[in-house]
């Protein structure tokens, strides 16, 4: 924006699935999240939002974070894999259309990643989502390789590069 110096600027992948790959193993276990499992939701959509923004929604507004956190559950737009007790991977829509879903909020547990959890749930949502729209997308910032490398393991293709820029709050606000 003219005028306003962005606190922070990077580079995102747009990558587009536009078939579900057969071949690949699913995850039965994949379920939309409910209202009771917000607390374990909550603080990893919030851990995302910092990791990408640099802002914790957490602390900026625990309210207004926690009413759209719920929201998208109550959409159902949470999906989840538990093994017992423990989260340990999670998807969210965040819009919908007959031609194309958009994905964000992808994460694996830690001490899960590299062992096909992630490749197995992709698939299985990808193979549900395919039932409502003919194509998949999300952005992946170019600096996560490991997000890059698995998207282009479940079949998501390359299409643009994007600019994304933070602005400071105060810039925000009308002069």
């Amino acid at each position: 924006l003219p005028g306003h110096q962005p606190r922070l600027a990077c580079r995102e992948w747009l990558m587009e699935l536009q078939q579900s790959k057969s071949s690949s193993k699913s995850e039965p276990g994949l379920r939309l999240a409910t209202e009771e499992e917000l607390y374990l939701v909550m603080p990893i959509q919030a851990q995302l939002a910092f990791e990408e923004s640099g802002i914790d929604p957490l602390k900026v507004d625990p309210q207004g974070f926690r009413r759209r956190c719920l929201r998208r559950i109550r959409q159902g737009r949470t999906w989840v894999l538990f093994e017992g007790d423990t989260l340990v991977f999670k998807a969210d829509v965040i819009s919908e259309t007959s031609e194309v879903i958009y994905l964000e909020g992808i994460w694996v547990k830690d001490d899960k990643r590299n062992d096909g959890i992630a490749t197995r749930c992709m698939a299985e949502l990808s193979r549900r989502l395919f039932l409502k729209a003919k194509s998949i997308c999300l952005l992946a910032n170019e600096l996560n390789q490991n997000a890059l490398t698995l998207y282009r393991k479940c079949g998501f293709m390359f299409r643009a590069t994007y600019e994304t820029f933070f602005l400071s709050r105060k810039e925000l606000l009308p002069n």
